[in-house]
């Protein structure tokens, strides 16, 4: 949680370290692991492959990521995969602003940056806009959340998502927005850049790429009692390593 300090901070901390630990929100996390894997990241990447196609894994993995993330967090699907969807105007707004950020820090001068955000003029005056589009997406999103636990009031249409759950808790709203978009600007770019690498490094020694598959065989069967099931979250054997620690380290 990297935009707010103190107190606030070790309270959001504390809430969403416990939300986290939730049995119900890693079942979904499993879930829609499983689900973008299986029904769109492995058919694109096996499309290129039919087609001889060269494939930009880190903008395919970053994708896959913000729809993941967002499913998780904001119990919404962006669709970033589907080939046969407009790419949604939240992923662009996210992408441009994280550009913009990350170019201030590269900036000879701070001043012009600081100075362009004062007159409003340039690229701090998209980042601005930009950001406005990430407010208001997500505000919308709690809105309509509330809306929808009102209906249900609190009965089987109860959600897992990270919004749904702060909603419960009860912080403000823009307490929820703050903190949902900082695990989503958190969540998509190192995942993908960890992804990334990890599949270069395969592809440049093709041992290790045999051992790894080998361990994602024998931790598939291994966890399914000898048999391919859908979503059983349990603890994977200890051979099976190499994928894990990519994304956890």
């Amino acid at each position: 949680i990297f935009n707010v300090d103190g107190e606030l901070w070790y309270a959001q901390r504390k809430l969403v370290s416990h939300e986290f630990s939730a049995r119900a929100l890693r079942e979904l996390e499993f879930a829609v692991l499983e689900d973008e894997a299986r029904d769109r990241l492995v058919p694109a990447l096996g499309l290129a492959a039919a087609r001889g196609d060269a494939v930009d894994m880190q903008d395919l993995l970053r994708r896959f990521s913000f729809d993941v993330i967002c499913r998780v967090s904001l119990g919404v699907d962006p669709g970033c995969l589907d080939a046969a969807l407009p790419a949604p105007r939240l992923a662009a707004a996210f992408d441009a602003a994280a550009g913009i950020i990350a170019r201030r820090g590269a900036a000879p001068v701070a001043a012009v940056w600081k100075a362009k955000r004062a007159l409003d003029l340039g690229s701090e005056r998209r980042l601005r806009e930009e950001i406005r589009v990430i407010h208001e997406a997500v505000m919308d999103l709690i809105h309509t959340r509330k809306k929808e636990r009102a209906l249900v009031n609190g009965g089987d249409g109860r959600r897992s998502d990270l919004l749904s759950r702060m909603i419960e808790c009860g912080y403000p709203d823009e307490a929820i927005r703050d903190m949902v978009i900082s695990f989503v600007m958190a969540g998509r770019d190192t995942t993908s850049s960890a992804l990334t690498w990890f599949f270069w490094l395969m592809t440049r020694h093709r041992d290790v790429e045999d051992e790894v598959l080998g361990e994602i065989e024998s931790a598939s069967m291994s966890a399914c009692g000898g048999r391919r099931r859908r979503r059983q979250p349990q603890r994977l054997p200890d051979d099976a390593h190499t994928p894990h620690r990519t994304l956890r380290d």
